[in-house]
């Protein structure tokens, strides 16, 4: 196993100054699910598509602590997942 692109979770797809994002596929007909871990492992939440609101969201654990950097990185990603999930529903 690859530890820079690969981990227990699955597949890195994102690596920030604290966190890692892991991507969770998942059968299809559903949207994937990213698992937000520190960099050395634990995790810290999850994003997943939140039909209610139409787009991605970041669910985080219970008692978990975020700093600014931790928040940019999970924002600039989801921003990047919406945007993409925004033009395949413009394609279909």
């Amino acid at each position: 196993m690859n530890s820079r692109t690969e981990s227990m979770y699955a597949k890195i797809v994102f690596h920030g100054k604290h966190i890692a994002i892991h991507h969770q596929p998942i059968a299809a007909g559903h949207t994937d699910y990213y698992a937000i871990t520190k960099n050395l492992g634990g995790m810290l939440g999850w994003i997943r598509w939140y039909a209610n609101w139409r787009q991605y969201c970041c669910f985080p654990c219970e008692g978990t602590i975020w700093s600014v950097d931790c928040l940019a990185d999970v924002s600039t990603f989801t921003e990047k997942l919406n945007t993409d999930a925004a033009k395949a529903a413009k394609e279909r």
